[in-house]
């Protein structure tokens, strides 16, 4: 709630003459590696958790359906915290919407969440540094030509 109020602030979203819409889409996670405890909260953006103990199986936990910041009426916003346990092996991501958003391939449609969940099952035992390359080189791959619409950011974190 701090962080909303804080960027209508900082971008003068209460002032009429500077009246914009948008908001922002962010996920915060912090690591507690005492407890191996992940807090998580995240303005319509989830958090990913690939599961090694589980075959790798894709645990999804879901953000609060409000941006930070933007010009909605309410001003009580709540954005849940996340408490999750997680193990040694497992995989998070954290990501913007520009990837699975992106135009390209064959017909010029997105790429979509889908398919962005089934490249990285791919490269789970990859190392991170060839996940990032493998993601990479998939991006530029399925855009070709097509124009970035939108900011593209993965990140993956191997615990």
């Amino acid at each position: 709630m701090e962080l909303h109020k804080g960027v209508k602030i900082a971008l003068n979203q209460n002032a009429k003459e500077f009246e914009r819409r948008d908001g922002m889409d962010i996920t915060l996670c912090a690591f507690n590696s005492n407890s191996n405890e992940i807090q998580y909260a995240g303005a319509n953006r989830p958090l990913w958790i690939y599961r090694k103990n589980k075959n790798y199986e894709l645990e999804v936990i879901k953000a609060t359906k409000f941006p930070i910041g933007g010009l909605e009426l309410e001003e009580n916003r709540v954005y849940q915290n996340h408490v999750v346990k997680v193990n040694e092996g497992d995989c998070l991501y954290l990501f913007s919407d520009g990837y699975a958003d992106q135009f390209g391939g064959p017909k010029g449609k997105k790429f979509m969440l889908t398919n962005l969940q089934r490249l990285l099952l791919e490269n789970l035992n990859n190392p991170m540094d060839v996940q990032k390359e493998n993601l990479t080189n998939a991006f530029l791959d399925w855009k070709v030509d097509a124009e970035q619409i939108d900011d593209v950011l993965v990140i993956g974190i191997r615990i």
